[in-house]
């Protein structure tokens, strides 16, 4: 039952991929609210953090967009499980949004898991990679590389990058608009 669950997902997850490249994958933009997205995602992985014994500390500023909620709740989702899958038990994970300097409203997610090789992050969002840390873990080798995709689509960008104090941090950077 799990590995039909699993290779359905993977699928689901390959005829995401193929829409985005055949620029067929229609967005269904409306105003809204990247702290809002944030917080439903938080909700929705409460029960895993807490399961795992880890802490979540969130910092949600407003951080106004047009977007397709869906699918920005999909790389945020992504984000998110990723994170508490990474995060040793007894670890953190914070989750932040807000409009940066130049204009962004972004969501930034930081965890305290390994980190990512400096190999790994010149990979990270291509189609199935799987660095050394993924190994034994589930997963298909796609979502970040689906998150990628959608995040260009919005005519932003995702980014990795290791924290300063250890574990990794991925940034979700869309335009923002006008509160």
């Amino acid at each position: 039952h799990e590995e039909v669950h699993r290779l359905t997902q993977l699928v689901t997850d390959l005829e995401t991929l193929a829409a985005a490249d055949a620029a067929g994958l229609q967005l269904e933009r409306a105003p809204i609210d990247l702290a809002d997205v944030a917080s439903d995602v938080v909700d929705a992985v409460a029960g895993v953090v807490s399961e795992r014994n880890l802490s979540m500390t969130t910092r949600l500023d407003s951080a106004p967009t047009e977007a397709d909620e869906r699918r920005i709740q999909q790389i945020v989702t992504n984000l998110l499980v990723n994170a508490t899958r990474y995060t040793p038990r007894g670890g953190s994970i914070s989750i932040e949004t807000g409009r940066s300097p130049e204009g962004e409203a972004f969501v930034q997610v930081t965890d305290t898991g390994p980190g990512v090789s400096e190999e790994d992050l010149e990979h990270v969002f291509d189609r199935f990679y799987r660095g050394e840390a993924a190994h034994g873990t589930e997963g298909s080798g796609v979502g970040l590389a689906i998150a990628a995709e959608l995040a260009t689509g919005h005519g932003g960008r995702l980014t990795a990058a290791n924290a300063p104090l250890g574990g990794a941090t991925f940034t979700l950077a869309i335009p923002a608009t006008t509160p």
